[in-house]
């Protein structure tokens, strides 16, 4: 069993407690690791901060002055090595970031405008390139995607280039199996 948090408005945070992600609206947008439910995971084994303390804060810095919940998702995966991508993996990583620098324009050119969420304003490349190498059947249709990233926080005002957080992203909601607001 896996444990992620995820942070998002309080009413949300309830709503999602009671009837859980909503199918319909996730995983249909791209971010940083693709599409899915986004949350952290512990990464104290490598210094990273509290994954419960990171979704918080991003959901207080995304959500300005709203009442926010924090979420405790029960993740079950089964065969992590199989179903879990983890770009921490010295091996996935530089195949991914060869493939990226083959694909890079041609991603950017084709798809880059086309996005229709935040990843697109940030020219988030990686998100939309992970969906088509999954689309082409060139990579594993993985339940989760795991990456060491830099969150940025309201205490942080500038970005970095060494993680402070695990993300996880939740490409099947199935795996999910319990939902607690904490």
């Amino acid at each position: 069993m896996l444990i992620a948090f995820h942070g998002t408005k309080y009413d949300s945070a309830k709503t999602i407690c009671i009837n859980g992600f909503d199918k319909d609206h996730y995983p249909k947008w791209t971010s940083d690791l693709g599409k899915g439910v986004y949350g952290f995971i512990d990464g104290k084994d490598c210094g990273l901060e509290s994954p419960k303390y990171l979704a918080t804060q991003y959901a207080g810095h995304k959500y300005k002055n709203v009442r926010i919940g924090t979420l405790k998702l029960n993740l079950n995966i089964t065969d992590a090595k199989k179903n879990i991508c983890n770009l921490n993996d010295p091996t996935i990583r530089n195949n991914f970031i060869k493939t990226r620098n083959n694909f890079a324009r041609l991603i950017h050119s084709e798809y880059g405008n086309v996005v229709s969420s935040n990843a697109s304003k940030r020219d988030n490349e990686d998100g939309i390139l992970i969906e088509k190498l999954i689309q082409r059947k060139i990579w594993n249709n993985w339940q989760a995607v795991i990456c060491d990233t830099y969150t940025r926080l309201p205490e942080f005002a500038k970005e970095s280039n060494f993680p402070n957080s695990r993300e996880i992203c939740i490409r099947d909601l199935n795996i999910i199996k319990a939902v607690s607001l904490c």
